[in-house]
């Protein structure tokens, strides 16, 4: 039997299709997988189970696990009435095993055959694990136990940390086999359908976008109970932080805080180094420039036209993001090159392009437009003494 740590409300059963009562699984520390013909025996049609979705985290994977998420607007479909589905979730939990495999990006560990999910049953302290099946049906992923010959609930995939509920509303959806609409309703909502479906075709849903860029599934009768957490540095992705930051995952809360109320990322916590001066830069913009997509802030540090050893200079003065704004001599230096009556406005680009003539000519323009503008780069070239023909190649001016 599975260790209790104390008095707790047991978590409600699925009411649906009556079956006979058997014992609790045991607690079974290392559980093992069932075997093919184990599970025929006992599922009432097996073709609407996949018992052999292989894991994200296995090298030379080929099909992916679907998304933990569903098609239906709440519980109790038709396809939950199945024999051995009145049951609570507890009935399904297994103690936690420190030595299963971390989840993959489908939030899903792979085990001895088997897909587990963590759990966080109400009163309890600790997690637990819970063996899921794909139920074609409905699109979702369900509890299940061997043992009892059981279906189980069909159970989503949160937003905390890889925790999976019963409760569908603030749990991830996939935008896979979903469209969502453009434009979100007065609450701030967007309606969801199939992917294929008609665009007049009833909505299946409502989501909402959540820091990490994510559609979460919305119940809009709950969101005054339990409203979509507000999260610190909302506009910083966790793997944003992850891959700009020396790290821990356990510490992106703390991270958070703390560059909330500065603006500027903790001073404990070293950035990770990146050899190609542009590519740390413009990750770097992101302080000074929150609301921009990293190809856009790429856009804006081309548009300074700022040669190898400018953008140097600039990573060092932007202080790894504790800069409090683009240093002045940057917005002298973007001004000259936009200046079309100033003598000087090429002649850093010709001193470190010593040589470009050739290559220019040879049609290897690409060498340097990453790091510039291209009216800038264009308006080089023709003061380098080519433009370009009405078939749009470039011709030496006579």
């Amino acid at each position: 039997m599975r260790p209790k740590t104390g008095t707790r409300p047991k978590t409600p059963p699925i009411e649906t299709a009556s079956s006979a009562q058997s014992p609790r699984d045991g607690a079974d520390t290392n559980p093992a997988g069932p075997t093919s013909s184990g599970v025929s025996s006992y599922f009432p049609s097996v073709s609407l189970f996949d018992t052999t979705l292989p894991s994200l985290e296995i090298p030379g994977t080929v099909r992916q696990i679907p998304a933990a998420v569903g098609l239906s607007m709440m519980r109790g479909s038709p396809s939950d009435s199945r024999p051995g589905s009145n049951y609570s979730l507890e009935d399904f939990t297994h103690p936690y095993v420190a030595r299963m495999p971390p989840p993959n990006a489908a939030g899903i560990r792979h085990y001895r055959q088997r897909n587990w999910v963590d759990v966080q049953l109400p009163g309890e302290e600790h997690r637990s694990h819970v063996h899921v099946l794909y139920d074609r049906d409905i699109a979702e992923y369900r509890a299940v136990s061997t043992s009892r010959q059981a279906l189980g609930p069909p159970i989503y995939r949160t937003t905390q940390n890889n925790l999976w509920s019963l409760d569908r509303h603030l749990t991830l959806l996939s935008d896979k086999d979903r469209v969502f609409s453009v434009t979100p309703d007065s609450d701030g909502l967007h309606e969801f359908r199939a992917a294929e479906s008609a665009s007049d075709a009833p909505a299946l849903g409502y989501a909402m976008k959540e820091h990490n860029h994510r559609w979460v599934y919305i119940d809009p009768t709950q969101t005054r109970d339990k409203p979509l957490p507000k999260v610190k540095l909302a506009h910083w992705s966790d793997e944003e932080i992850l891959n700009m930051y020396y790290l821990h995952e356990a510490r992106l809360s703390e991270f958070r805080e703390q560059a909330q109320a500065s603006g500027k990322p903790p001073k404990a916590v070293a950035r990770t180094v990146t050899r190609d001066d542009f590519t740390h830069v413009t990750g770097t913009l992101k302080w000074l420039f929150p609301d921009l997509s990293s190809s856009d802030r790429g856009n804006l540090l081309r548009s300074y036209n700022l040669t190898n050893a400018q953008l140097a200079k600039l990573r060092a003065d932007l202080k790894d993001g504790h800069a409090e704004k683009m240093p002045e001599w940057v917005e002298q230096h973007k001004n000259l090159t936009l200046d079309k009556n100033n003598a000087q406005r090429f002649e850093l680009i010709a001193e470190e392009f010593q040589g470009f003539v050739p290559r220019f000519r040879a049609g290897n323009e690409d060498l340097i437009s990453g790091y510039y503008s291209p009216e800038y780069l264009t308006d080089f070239a023709a003061h380098l003494g080519y433009l370009r023909n009405k078939h749009n190649v470039r011709t030496a001016r006579i």
